[in-house]
């Protein structure tokens, strides 16, 4: 059997729209707002699950989020995002790439007001930087490893496919990860790096176009980098995480 997720650093309703676009398979579980929110499918729709947003709210009361967006006001080349981007526990930002010297005086704001946090980039689509302030306990693979937990899954049955900066966590990690060829570059050196000194380089896939198609990018590096760790093998009780709509994987074992 496959449980199929997807992660994605959107919300809720752009992960929805994108996969109704594309006709992907529905999944068993959406994680969404770059690891801060978690979804299941029920009978009545998608339900937040309530003990992931329990964890966090421990972390960050109500109203951290919107309390850290007014903190920053006038930092330089620091910019909200539009309020549909924001969430419960994520505060995000467009930072302009000249201005990332700025993030000093970010930090200090934040040490300042004692709030716990940690930040990702990652690339948009525009010139800017996409910067997101999450509480400690939040990223896409925190998110994934609890729902591992919670269903009984161990690591070594998840294979993980990513492509951008806020993905490093989990690509990075001790996850099986495929990182697609079209990935930012930076973030490919960032995971070689990290991967040596972890001694898990076994366990960062990068995809090169190995069976000719599209030189390894987007879905077909996907399914490279699945063929390479065998995910359609008869094996029972393998699981699959992906990431956003760059790739799917469905089937009966």
């Amino acid at each position: 059997m496959v449980m199929l997720g997807y992660v994605t650093g959107r919300h809720l309703e752009l992960a929805l729209k994108a996969i109704r676009r594309y006709s992907l398979p529905s999944p068993d579980f959406i994680i969404t707002d770059v690891g801060t929110s978690i979804y299941h499918e029920t009978l009545t729709g998608w339900k937040l699950d309530s003990d992931w947003r329990e964890m966090l709210r421990r972390e960050w009361p109500s109203g951290t989020a919107s309390k850290i967006i007014r903190l920053l006001r006038g930092v330089k080349g620091l910019r909200p995002q539009e309020r549909r981007k924001q969430g419960e526990f994520k505060a995000s930002f467009y930072l302009k790439p000249a201005f990332e010297g700025e993030l000093k005086q970010m930090r200090g704001r934040m040490k300042n007001a004692g709030i716990p946090h940690t930040i990702t980039l990652s690339k948009g689509k525009q010139k800017s930087l996409l910067l997101d302030i999450l509480p400690p306990g939040a990223s896409k693979e925190k998110a994934i490893k609890m729902l591992a937990g919670k269903n009984r899954i161990g690591h070594s049955q998840i294979t993980f496919a990513g492509d951008s900066g806020n993905d490093y966590s989990v690509l990075s990690g001790n996850l099986k990860a495929i990182i697609v060829s079209n990935a930012e570059p930076g973030l490919r050196r960032m995971i070689a790096k990290k991967t040596r000194e972890r001694m898990t380089r076994h366990l960062a896939y990068v995809s090169s176009g190995k069976f000719e198609c599209e030189s390894g990018q987007d879905i077909c590096g996907v399914l490279e980098g699945a063929l390479h760790y065998q995910v359609f093998s008869r094996r029972k009780g393998m699981r699959i995480q992906m990431h956003s709509v760059h790739g799917l994987v469905n089937g009966n074992y």
